[in-house]
């Protein structure tokens, strides 16, 4: 099978955008569970976003 770069990074996104969430899901049953929110997702989200940029650039438009 063939496997293209922008469904590699599409793939990329989702995961770690099912990540988060799964995060959220945890600190939401947390009082004050926000802080430790941002704290374990922090180094996800920034990479997130990189992967991102990168779908940007290989196919011209913003991953929706």
């Amino acid at each position: 099978p063939i496997i293209t770069h922008t469904e590699i990074l599409s793939r990329a996104i989702r995961s770690i955008e099912q990540e988060i969430d799964t995060w959220r899901e945890r600190c939401e049953r947390i009082p004050d569970g926000e802080q430790m929110l941002k704290d374990a997702t922090a180094d996800l989200a920034a990479k997130l976003d990189a992967i991102k940029e990168l779908y940007r650039i290989e196919t011209g438009s913003d991953y929706e």
